[in-house]
């Protein structure tokens, strides 16, 4: 035999070889290439929006207050100011506000409550189609460990509030 001939694999040989699964598509595939980049982008760009809405709210407050403060000329303008409520309301506003805890507890029910929906599911839906690789088990049960944990935090901290008295009792 020639050196060539058992080298290369004749030109006909290779219009006669199938494509490797060239008929078939596994869904599970299509789920790790598409579904889960695009649901990760969605929740990104989510957050950035609310991120995005929040700040060009504080912007906008913080431009009117500098305008209004631009009007004040003296000590006795802002004497007068303080005089009237809605002149100690408007001084007030430019002091931050810290969130009151309750809000920031059920702020933390609620993103405990939405990702162990979400968890549960994925779950769900992988039991539906079983098919493709574990990546749903595996974003449900973290997503939903999130949220758990979220749940878990948020008793935490009501129980020591009220302990150390920064919750009255009789809330």
């Amino acid at each position: 035999m020639n050196l060539i001939s058992d080298i290369f694999i004749p030109f006909q040989a290779l219009w006669q070889m199938p494509a490797p699964n060239s008929m078939h598509i596994d869904f599970g595939d299509l789920v790790a290439i598409i579904i889960i980049p695009a649901l990760c982008l969605l929740i990104g760009w989510l957050a950035w929006v609310m991120n995005r809405v929040s700040h060009l709210k504080v912007k906008a407050q913080v431009e009117f207050q500098t305008r209004l403060l631009e009007k004040i000329h003296s000590a006795q303008d802002v004497a007068q100011l303080m005089q009237s409520e809605e002149g100690r309301q408007f001084i007030e506003a430019f002091f931050v506000k810290q969130p009151a805890l309750m809000e920031e507890i059920l702020g933390s029910v609620r993103k405990g409550i939405i990702c162990t929906a979400v968890g549960l599911g994925g779950l769900l839906l992988r039991w539906i189609f079983p098919m493709g690789f574990g990546v749903f088990i595996i974003a449900s049960i973290l997503t939903g460990a999130i949220g758990v944990g979220f749940l878990i935090s948020s008793v935490i901290t009501y129980r020591l509030s009220k302990s150390w008295g920064l919750i009255s009792k009789a809330r």
